[in-house]
């Protein structure tokens, strides 16, 4: 986590992390797969942010490019649904998990959005 300190300013998240795995070779020529160090991006803003940590899915593209194509991608905190949109649109499954109703609803509505493009 990186801040800014001095007069009236707190420290300020500014990082998240990423975590990810595969249920076997993600290559089938066994070559290593890397993520680049990081990621810019803003999430959005107005009436097109639906989640307080929703993600860019502009980013979210980039991300899930690492699961090969025809692969299915799981977020098991799926919020509004920014991963599994980003895996539609890149011609990855998604399987999304998410405790809330009203976040549920929105992921699916989303979703289906995604699907009918």
């Amino acid at each position: 986590m990186a801040g800014v300190h001095g007069a009236g300013r707190s420290q300020k998240d500014e990082a998240e992390f990423i975590v990810w795995g595969s249920a076997g070779a993600m290559d089938p020529g066994n070559k290593p797969v890397y993520l680049p160090g990081h990621f810019t991006g803003s999430q959005p803003r107005g009436s097109n942010r639906q989640h307080i940590t929703q993600k860019p899915v502009d980013m979210m593209r980039e991300l899930v490019r690492i699961v090969p194509a025809d692969g299915t991608v799981l977020d098991p905190f799926t919020g509004a649904g920014t991963t599994g949109v980003a895996a539609l649109m890149e011609g990855r499954h998604f399987i999304g998990i998410e405790h809330s109703a009203k976040y549920a609803n929105i992921a699916r509505a989303r979703l289906t959005e995604a699907i009918a493009a």
